[in-house]
């Protein structure tokens, strides 16, 4: 394969071009198999369903099918350069960051900070259906939680 032979070429480690083989190739036999779920459950399924054999609704998909593959094909590939811009761009921010760390103008956080929304809905019902004390006690429970949680 020559995109496989110019990473061995350039000198990329054999481990990470392996690497990227096995997560592409797994990637798209993920894609393969959940369209032919789709193109069953949309196109073929209904279509027998109506009284249609295998061949007559596979024939019965000429009109639209070249076109519906093409499009697919062009919005995979769009989808896979928006992918590639996210993450080349976290890349290029991790080397500014890493040069601005080696330079002493920034520090990086080993831990960033985060936050958490909690949905309480219903809280105020258990305090008029049990009391202030069971809430109380569901409110030390999720402090627990949060605790365990946040830690991590």
């Amino acid at each position: 394969m020559p995109f496989l032979e110019l990473q061995l070429s350039l000198g990329f480690r054999p481990q990470a071009v392996e690497r990227l083989l096995r997560v592409t190739g797994d990637n798209l036999r993920r894609i393969a198999l959940q369209e032919a779920d789709w193109w069953y459950g949309e196109v073929m399924g209904p279509r027998m369903a109506q009284g249609m054999s295998m061949s007559d609704a596979a024939n019965s998909t000429e009109p639209f099918n070249e076109e519906l593959t093409a499009r697919a094909e062009k919005a995979l590939l769009a989808t896979w350069h928006a992918n590639q811009s996210y993450a080349w761009t976290n890349n290029i921010i991790s080397g500014f960051e890493q040069t601005l760390v080696q330079a002493g103008l920034y520090t990086k956080l080993e831990r960033p900070p985060a936050m958490c929304f909690l949905d309480i809905t219903g809280y105020t019902r258990l305090t008029q259906e049990r009391g202030d004390a069971a809430a109380a006690d569901m409110a030390g429970q999720l402090s627990r939680l949060v605790q365990r949680t946040s830690v991590r």
